[in-house]
């Protein structure tokens, strides 16, 4: 039962570290925030068009939100090629398991630690397209407030989402969710065969302490679900 108890040792470790990191998240978001300066008086002499900067930030707005979809696709292909990559070497030297039990583990567990990294930057990056859309709505809701041609309640007619109805950050089953359990799949996987390995290593493999490293790995898998809930549920 050492595997096992190597592997819960892993689990509890990446739990503490996970909530250090919820609770700094949460903590940064609770506090005060520092009220806008007011703006100088327009100068007299001078006016611009509006209409160009607003163009200018919604296209940023764009290219932002745009930018957070393809670097989401990005990182899980990079972490899906680290897999295949971990996973290739460990089968190739399962014989050496004899000679260095943990090795494989390590390599395995390793795997895990970067997938985490990758799990917060994916959260990171749901929040920042989260953010973007935020920002276009409100550009957007400034422009119906001030069209020409049509009342603000017309003009507002013409889209689906408005900052009221933009869905959660942490909205279950959007491409970045499903990203995201992805990963957590992935990382469970490595987890629970890594200490499967520790455990013939050892030639210490049972029915028990085979049940007890599934039963790790669905919670290290539920520990990845209930982060991702968590970082994104004030967003």
């Amino acid at each position: 039962m050492r595997a096992v108890l190597w592997a819960f040792s892993f689990l509890a470790l990446n739990v503490v570290a996970l909530r250090v990191v919820v609770w700094l998240k949460w903590k940064q978001g609770a506090g005060p925030r520092r009220p806008a300066d007011p703006l100088p008086p327009p100068a007299a002499e001078k006016s611009l068009e509006a209409r160009h900067i607003l163009e200018w930030e919604y296209e940023y707005i764009r290219h932002t939100a745009s930018e957070a979809m393809q670097d989401r696709h990005t990182m899980v292909n990079f972490y899906l090629v680290l897999v295949g990559v971990v996973a290739s070497g460990v089968l190739a030297n399962l014989e050496k398991l004899e000679k260095w039990p943990g090795g494989a583990t390590l390599l395995l567990w390793s795997v895990c630690g970067v997938g985490w990294f990758h799990f917060l930057i994916l959260v990171r990056l749901r929040e920042a397209w989260h953010d973007s859309m935020q920002a276009m709505l409100q550009i957007r809701e400034f422009y119906a407030r001030h069209a020409k041609d049509f009342s603000p309640e017309t003009m507002m007619e013409a889209f689906r989402w408005r900052r009221e109805t933009l869905p959660k950050a942490g909205k279950p089953w959007s491409v970045f969710f499903y990203s995201a359990l992805l990963i957590g799949l992935l990382d469970s996987i490595a987890f629970g065969v890594g200490g499967y390995l520790l455990n013939a290593g050892w030639k210490t493999v049972t029915l028990a302490s085979s049940i007890v490293l599934v039963g790790l790995s669905v919670a290290f898998f539920a520990c990845h679900i209930w982060v991702y809930s968590a970082l994104l549920e004030k967003s």
